[in-house]
Order: C-alpha cells, then sequence, then structure tokens
C-alpha cells in the first residue's frame, strides 16, 4: 500500500479543522497554512463531504469544519474516502497455491494490522500526539 499525495493531503488537511475547533475555515487558509494546491484540496475536500466527514457553509464567511467530533473520525475514515481499497497487494480469484499461501499468510496479515492501527487512530489522537511532540 503507497498512500497517495491525495491522502496525505486530505490527512493533514482534516488536522487543520481539528485546530479550528469546530470554526469554519477556508480551504484557502489551509492551501497557505499547508502549503497546498487550493484546487488539488477543493477535488479532496468534495470526496471528504461526500463521504460525511466534513461540512461546509457557503458565503464570504464560509468553509468547512468536521462533521463529526476529531475523537470519531479515525485516520482509516479520511484515507479510505479518499484512497478507496487500503489493501498491500491486489491478488485476485484463481492464484497459484503459493499466491494463496502468501495473500493469506502475509498480505492479509498486513492489511488487518494497519486497518486496526488506522481504525484506533483519531484525528483528535494525531493532533494531540502532534502537539506533545513540539513541547
Amino acid at each position: 500500500m503507497k498512500i497517495s499525495t491525495k491522502g496525505r493531503y486530505g490527512l493533514r488537511a482534516m488536522l487543520e479543522l481539528v485546530r479550528a475547533n469546530g470554526k469554519l475555515v477556508s480551504l484557502s487558509a489551509i492551501a497557505q497554512q499547508e502549503s497546498l494546491s487550493l484546487n488539488y484540496l477543493e477535488s479532496i475536500f468534495s470526496q471528504m463531504k461526500h463521504a460525511r466527514l466534513v461540512c461546509s457553509a457557503t458565503g464570504a464567511q464560509g468553509g468547512y469544519r468536521l462533521a463529526q467530533p476529531a475523537d470519531q473520525i479515525s485516520a482509516f475514515d479520511v484515507l479510505s474516502s479518499l484512497e478507496g481499497d487500503l489493501s498491500v497487494t491486489e491478488e485476485g480469484p484463481n492464484m497459484p497455491p503459493i499466491r494463496q499461501y502468501l495473500t493469506k499468510n502475509v498480505w492479509d496479515v498486513i492489511d488487518q494490522k494497519v486497518e486496526v492501527i488506522l481504525k484506533s487512530t483519531s484525528l483528535k489522537d494525531l493532533l494531540d500526539a502532534q502537539q506533545k511532540k513540539q513541547d
């Protein structure tokens, strides 16, 4: 599994919303703070809005905020909404025995462990860890 720029930028942008503590944040402010492309963020936030991770308000004072509390949105929620399948391999049916063995005993085990870690790591956890590291 390789997390694309979309997933990495999406997670960074979501942490900006966590820092805002419920206040609306414009995409241009996030783009400037994180040195990201505004057009790319618009695409990312469109997907996250569709996944109901963020909500938006239009107008001069508009922007985005988290759709749920930060401790209820996991890294898995964000990454899977942007990346889709987070599996380390793309194995299909009718595999030779050695590939079946590797899939079952290596790749699936890695997938399960990654999923457990991502699902148990909330946006709040990530922000808390970052702030702790800065102190």
